[in-house]
């Protein structure tokens, strides 16, 4: 069944003290439906260190304007002066990689400018001028060779304290050329003020991924992009979600100090009714945007730097817990701040718009009914459930029969860090490679029989950091 997705904007920002409105605007740019999912990743590019993590958060943090910004730079590249890097991972069941955006932002008032103290204050003096070829990066996929890639200036605020800007680039070709989509990418030479500026400097960029892939449900993506500035008045973003239907959002901010709060998100479902405020442990209600990267209620760790605190910039990916109750009106999704102030850059709106409808087959993408002794409430049939066991191999070393896959790895660094990761969260992680393209897969459980993997599957599923998990059959 078919239900419709709607989205309106509704603007209630007037005044803008910090950034001067010399700006495109926030505005719906892309929609479309297919079915798949999206991936997210994405790093900052200044922070204290070229190469070491910055990871002060708390009382430990100080203020981003305090702080001696610096190039990171991590590619041993002299022909880049800037580079930081993320691991995206496509599911082997992926076609195809449906649309593909690169963004980067940053605080670029000046190249360089120093902090000095004078009888009255601090006085921010500029050291090197603004380079204007900033819309000009280089990305290596995980083929490892840099492509130049020159981006649309979608923001420049030309007359505002720091200057930030926003560039985009649309990458979808550069993907589906690449042999290899899962891996790591590395975004160099992406602009952004070192040294002291008033306010701070932060800067990043981000990748935006959609994927084809015919065993998932259908999804519509609802993109939008441009500045909207947050700082004494709200910002409202309107849904419309038939049905309860799930629906995920990410989020690309600039400008999220982690030591100034109070910056909230909460879904409104009247005027009357109080707001639901969203939060989770890696995003408190009152410092949602707190410079980091997170993808529901984990920091994405697999980055190099992989900092706990990113300066600035700050990229949220999570689902939105919209109340299953009558929903047939508009629900707000709304951005405050008191103290802080923040540039939403980027929006993507994810709704699953139709139930996965898998037949019973015995393809490589297949469903196995399985029984489940578990009654319905209404009366004593026996309730069938299934699993989905995505893919068939042959792999000699390994014995034949059903392996629970938690995560897929091109990296063996990547894949060791991730084993730890499930031993601190109690399990006892194994893994194997599939030598026809090194993939190292990770898997908690192993059985001949595939209705021996059920209870854990089901369990597990319903996390939010394992509700990827899948069944691989190994075969002779």
């Amino acid at each position: 069944m078919y239900n419709k997705f709607f989205i309106v904007i509704l603007f209630l920002l007037a005044g803008m003290q910090l950034f001067a409105q010399k700006t495109t605007g926030f505005n719906l740019y892309k929609n479309f439906s297919i079915k798949g999912d999206s991936r997210v990743i994405g790093n900052n590019i200044v922070s204290l260190h070229t190469t070491n993590p910055y990871n002060d958060v708390g009382y430990k943090a100080k203020k981003n304007d305090r702080l001696p910004m610096v190039y990171i730079d991590i590619d041993n590249d002299s022909n880049t002066f800037s580079s930081s890097s993320a691991n995206m991972t496509i599911p082997e069941s992926a076609s195809s990689i449906a649309y593909a955006a690169l963004y980067w932002a940053a605080i670029y008032e000046y190249e360089e400018a120093e902090m000095k103290r004078r009888r009255t204050g601090y006085e921010f003096v500029p050291v090197k001028p603004r380079v204007e070829t900033f819309n000009k990066v280089l990305l290596k996929t995980p083929e490892g060779e840099y492509k130049p890639v020159q981006g649309s200036v979608l923001e420049d605020y030309k007359d505002s304290i720091g200057r930030p800007y926003l560039c985009y680039a649309e990458i979808t070709d550069i993907l589906k050329s690449t042999s290899k989509t899962s891996g790591i990418y590395t975004v160099a030479n992406v602009r952004a003020t070192q040294g002291h500026i008033l306010g701070g400097s932060s800067g990043g960029w981000m990748m935006y991924v959609v994927y084809k892939d015919e065993s998932l449900s259908k999804k519509e993506f609802t993109l939008f992009n441009g500045f909207q500035s947050v700082e004494k008045s709200e910002f409202e973003l309107n849904i419309l979600a038939r049905d309860s239907l799930s629906t995920s959002i990410t989020l690309g901010v600039l400008e999220g100090d982690e030591r100034l709060k109070t910056d909230e998100i909460s879904l409104k479902y009247s005027e009357e009714a109080p707001p639901q405020a969203i939060a989770s442990s890696v995003r408190p209600a009152h410092n949602f945007f707190n410079s980091s990267i997170t993808i529901n209620d984990e920091v994405f760790i697999e980055r190099n730097p992989n900092s706990l605190n990113t300066l600035g910039f700050d990229i949220a990916s999570f689902n939105l817990p919209i109340k299953k109750t009558n929903l047939e009106d508009e629900v707000k999704l709304n951005l405050k701040t008191v103290r802080d102030k923040f540039l939403l850059f980027f929006t993507a709106l994810q709704t699953n718009v139709e139930e996965t409808k898998a037949p019973l087959s015995l393809s490589t993408e297949r469903q196995l009914a399985i029984q489940d002794s578990t009654p319905k409430v209404d009366n004593d049939t026996i309730l069938l459930k299934s699993i989905k066991v995505k893919q068939t191999l042959k792999i000699p070393s390994q014995s034949t029969g059903y392996y629970l896959i938690t995560n897929v790895f091109s990296e063996q660094k990547l894949a060791n860090n991730w084993k730890q990761h499930l031993e601190k969260d109690g399990f006892n992680p194994k893994s194997f490679v599939n030598s026809k393209n090194s993939w190292e897969y990770v898997y908690i459980n192993y059985s001949e029989k595939v209705e021996d993997l059920y209870a854990d599957y089901t369990k597990y599923k319903k996390k939010d950091l394992y509700k990827e998990i899948w069944i691989l059959e190994i075969k002779d």
